[in-house]
């Protein structure tokens, strides 16, 4: 299985943090990753051994770019699963470059506060 793994964010801490350690145990079951994130982030520099790290620019929630910046990147790598770790860009611009990819999309949010229901309902 291969998996395409997208992180908005720069700090190394929190969601960030427990992206390492989910790379770190797929890796340690065979799963190959591949971490989609912003230039100059701290998680670039983090990753260790087993996962392909593509820093590209993000600038946040308003860059429509970062749609294609990401389709290329998955068409390129070919996974077969994108998860998405973190608001920043990577959600809505995430989900909306694995669907035009062709490609399974899974959205992880690590946080407690509620989504206005005018924005999530479907």
């Amino acid at each position: 299985m291969r998996i395409m793994h997208v992180e908005g964010g720069r700090s190394l801490y929190g969601g960030a943090l427990q992206i390492l350690y989910l790379l770190r145990g797929l890796h340690a079951h065979g799963v190959q990753s591949a971490l989609v994130c912003p230039r100059g982030s701290a998680i670039a520099s983090a990753v260790g051994p087993g996962t392909e790290v593509m820093a590209i620019r993000m600038g946040g929630d308003a860059d429509l770019g970062i749609i294609g910046r990401l389709i290329t990147r998955i068409h390129r790598w070919r996974p077969d699963l994108v998860h998405l770790h973190s608001r920043i860009g990577a959600d809505v611009m995430g989900g909306i470059a694995a669907r035009l990819a062709g490609v399974p999309v899974v959205h992880t949010r690590r946080v407690d506060n509620p989504e206005p229901r005018w924005l999530v309902a479907s």
